[in-house]
This record gives C-alpha cells, sequence and structure tokens, in this order.
C-alpha cells in the first residue's frame, strides 16, 4: 500500500511540476482506514503544491537567466543578478513597477542585503554595457520600436517591464 501511494505520489509531483504558469490542476484525495473512516490527507497535498512552486520558480529563474545572458548581460557582476531578481519579483507583482525606488529596488536590496540605491546604481550599469555590447538582434526583437537613437538606453524599469511584457506575450 505504502509503495502504492508513493508512486502514485511521484506522479502526481511529476505532473505539478510539469504545469505551466496560470494552469489549474484540481486533485480530490479521500483515505479510508479500515473501519471505513476517512483520513485527510491536506498535509500531502500541501507539501506537493510546495514542490510544485518551487519547480515552477525554478523553471522561471532559468527562463529569465537565459534571456539575460543571451542579451549579453555577464553573470559575473551583481548588476545580472539584482536584474533577475527584480524581474522574478515584478512576473509575481507588476504593481512594483509603479513603486520602484521604495518598493522594487528595496525589496532586491534586503534580498542581497545591500542598499537600494548600490542595486539601482548596478542594474543601470548592466543595461548601459548590454546596450553597447550586447546582441543587438535580440535588443531589437525585445525591445523593438520602444528604443531610439536620441533616447538611447531604457531606464531601469523601462527595461524590467519589457523584459517582463515580453516574458508574458512568449516573444522571447
Amino acid at each position: 500500500m505504502k509503495d502504492e501511494l508513493f508512486t502514485t505520489m511521484n506522479e502526481l509531483a511529476k505532473k505539478i511540476s510539469e504545469l505551466e504558469k496560470g494552469e489549474i490542476l484540481r486533485i480530490e484525495i479521500t483515505k479510508y482506514n479500515k473501519d471505513n473512516t476517512e483520513v485527510s490527507l491536506k498535509t500531502k497535498l500541501s507539501e506537493l503544491e510546495s514542490i510544485a512552486e518551487e519547480t515552477t520558480s525554478k523553471k522561471i529563474e532559468k527562463r529569465i537567466a537565459k534571456i539575460l545572458t543571451e542579451l549579453g548581460f555577464r553573470c559575473n557582476v551583481r548588476g545580472y543578478y539584482y536584474i533577475k531578481n527584480a524581474i522574478m519579483l515584478v512576473l509575481d507583482d507588476t504593481n512594483l513597477l509603479y513603486n520602484i525606488t521604495k518598493g522594487l529596488y528595496l525589496s532586491v536590496a534586503e534580498k542581497h542585503e545591500t542598499t537600494p540605491s548600490k542595486v539601482e546604481r548596478d542594474m543601470r550599469h548592466s543595461i548601459e554595457r548590454v546596450w553597447k555590447e550586447g546582441n543587438i538582434e535580440l535588443i531589437n526583437k525585445i525591445f523593438g520600436y520602444t528604443i531610439s537613437k536620441d533616447k538611447g538606453k531604457p531606464s531601469n524599469s523601462e527595461f524590467i517591464s519589457q523584459i517582463v511584457n515580453a516574458m508574458q506575450m512568449n516573444l522571447i
């Protein structure tokens, strides 16, 4: 019985980890003891939900890392990690884009144990570097007509919002 339950739980965990963002899997589990009394399996379900959440988060983080690397970000600079973290936060809560300084930068700074001003500066420096030396084709694909020669590179918030938008629209 335990082996059968373990196999079922593994299959269920696999299906949960394969879910895309926004997909829903509804499961109802009822177990009965030998005397036909119902046993709650809520604990196991909450464990599976946390596994699925963690797996989805890892997939998103890998996707962001791939995009940033393809754009030309160097993963040996702090700005890369700050931008990656900021994109993940904005994917979860787009309202952070309307409160950059006291919201987004502060959240990223707290996670990385630094100050919001250092986060802003390192992000800006990384974006400048990619804008000068990065993958022009991919930059044009993502940013298209939102950039101009007169304006130059996008601000940190413009960059993050455009990446998030492109990810949500599956352009990248």
